[in-house]
């Protein structure tokens, strides 16, 4: 299948895959000026003149598991390892200036990140100090983490204070029961924020929303395929947790790694707006 250029308020997006495009189609994200070209071609037309693209039954035309997570990783390969430079040296300024900063510039670069990615994605050429640009989102990257880290530290908390409890107050002899009470639910529910978050951070750089309305608008873009999503998600956290199998040096490639495998998956949902 071509890949596809779209023209949209006279700006050139892309190259995109086929599936993506009627995917856009299928959720009614695409508007009637938006034209496409196939990559090699020179004929704009719109997405109902490309068989390819309006072809496809509307079940294809939802994002899942089974048909898009291949998808999605391949493009995060495609997208990173083809600038492999500028997203280690940008993970690196990430890791180092969180470390100096005691975590304080951890949301933003972080963000910063997922700009890179979002650039990259959209065509647009990267540099590793493009991660500088998530500080303009430092209110709410770090309201978004307050938003999920309070209440996430009050069950966390709760339940070490029960294991506590159980052990009669004795923190030293609770200490097996408090991990094996963390442990599972702290997963669990990691698991659980992180697929509700997927695209909250995304769309915070993206769309410029802030913190609550970012994990609104996540939330409702995940709810209705909430299973499928969860299962991508837990496979891109295993691709950014394969780094630290090489001497933790690994995860400066398999953190944008992941980044952009979550970029191509968000880009199926929220397409560019031009």
């Amino acid at each position: 299948m071509a890949d596809y250029y779209l023209l949209r308020d006279g700006k050139t997006l892309g190259p995109f895959r086929a599936e993506e495009i009627r995917a856009w189609a299928g959720t009614g994200q695409l508007g009637p000026a938006d034209l496409f070209c196939p990559v090699g071609g020179q004929q704009w037309a719109p997405v109902g003149q490309w068989p390819e693209l309006s072809a496809a039954p509307p079940a294809a035309a939802t994002p899942s598991l089974s048909t898009g997570l291949a998808a999605w990783v391949t493009r995060g390969w495609q997208m990173v390892s083809t600038d492999a430079g500028p997203f280690v040296l940008g993970a690196l300024l990430v890791m180092a200036l969180s470390l100096v900063t005691l975590g304080i510039c951890g949301p933003p670069l972080s963000a910063g990140l997922y700009a890179m990615a979002l650039r990259k994605h959209d065509g647009r050429p990267v540099q590793a100090g493009d991660v500088m640009e998530g500080f303009k989102y430092f209110g709410a990257t770090w309201g978004l983490a307050l938003l999920v880290g309070v209440p996430v530290a009050i069950v966390i908390g709760a339940l070490a204070a029960a294991a506590v409890v159980l052990a009669h107050g004795k923190v030293e002899d609770a200490m097996p029961m408090i991990q094996l009470a963390l442990q599972l639910p702290a997963n669990a529910l990691g698991l659980f924020i992180g697929t509700v978050l997927l695209f909250a951070i995304p769309l915070i750089v993206d769309r410029g929303v802030g913190s609550i309305q970012a994990l609104q608008e996540s939330w409702a873009a995940v709810k209705p395929q909430f299973w499928s999503y969860l299962g991508a998600y837990f496979i891109f956290q295993m691709i950014s947790g394969a780094g630290a199998m090489a001497c933790g040096i690994g995860v400066l490639f398999t953190m944008p790694l992941s980044i952009g495998c979550i970029i191509a998956c968000y880009r199926t949902r929220f397409p560019a707006k031009g």
